[in-house]
């Protein structure tokens, strides 16, 4: 078994990754696959735009997603940007998100 060195955040692995083999596959959805360099590409740029919005360390940010590879994307960019990904089932309904804050 492979030496895999132990980071302190979940995206460090991601990166660690991406740079040891960017072509690799790291998620296959349906037929489709999307390779370390991909992911990490997509995460990166989802975690720039959370902090050019002026999402910071600490901030919470609710995701209302279904289990696609956008998912898997969003919850490394709001480690990379240090904030919080609350997720919310895609199930709920406005009168129920409500209760969160006012839509």
């Amino acid at each position: 078994m492979a030496d895999i060195p132990e980071f302190d955040y979940l995206w460090h692995y991601l990166d660690y990754w991406a740079d040891k083999d960017e072509n690799y596959p790291a998620i296959k959805f349906g037929s489709s696959e999307i390779t370390y360099g991909e992911f990490k590409r997509n995460a990166d740029t989802l975690a720039g735009a959370l902090a050019e919005m002026g999402v910071k360390n600490g901030d919470r940010v609710a995701t209302v997603l279904p289990m696609r590879p956008e998912y898997a994307y969003t919850l490394l960019a709001c480690s990379k940007t240090g904030c919080i990904a609350v997720p919310m089932d895609v199930r709920y309904r406005k009168a129920e998100l409500t209760n969160f804050w006012p839509c």
